[in-house]
């Protein structure tokens, strides 16, 4: 089966995302898949240059994360706009599985549900807006969190729920 895995951090990032994605990447890998991450060359946390996945990792240009919030949106799309790019040139994979590094990258999945056929997977660890609310970036009722709450029910609503991985 091919797997294409995408999050903005990967290994060696020391990211919680990155070091569960790496995982699963190694053993899918091993079980036989044809594993390719897409994440972006800028990282989140330091470096664990330990144990290097067996999969084709494809880092993208992005705009370097930030931790103020203008920077991290700046992040954020720079690497959702080169995800899709590149998402859409490599081989057609048999399943995608997201992660929510960054906010809404369900986006991705769902176009390439609709351009390329794959099925694709959600790994969700943050809910949006619900965490930029929590942690006050977004005012609950203000557009910003609407907004991308109506974006998030639109990303849950399409993922192929009733697939699963073994199928193949």
């Amino acid at each position: 089966m091919r797997l294409l895995l995408i999050n903005q951090f990967f290994w060696p990032d020391c990211a919680p995302t990155s070091q569960l994605l790496a995982d699963v990447a190694t053993d899918a890998a091993l079980a036989g898949h044809e594993v390719t991450v897409l994440c972006s060359k800028s990282g989140y946390a330091p470096l664990n240059a330990d144990g290097e996945p067996p999969v084709r990792i494809l880092r993208l240009a992005a705009a370097p994360f930030q931790r103020n919030p203008a920077g991290r949106i700046l992040s954020y799309g720079s690497f959702l706009c080169g995800v899709l790019w590149h998402a859409m040139r490599v081989a057609k994979p048999d399943a995608v599985l997201l992660l929510t590094t960054p906010p809404l990258l369900g986006m991705v999945g769902t176009l390439l549900k609709r351009l390329r056929k794959c099925p694709y997977y959600i790994w969700e660890m943050d809910m949006y807006p619900d965490i930029a609310v929590d942690l006050g970036f977004l005012k609950q009722q203000s557009i910003g969190a609407r907004s991308i709450g109506w974006a998030a029910e639109r990303i849950w609503q399409a993922p192929t729920a009733s697939s699963r991985w073994d199928r193949a």
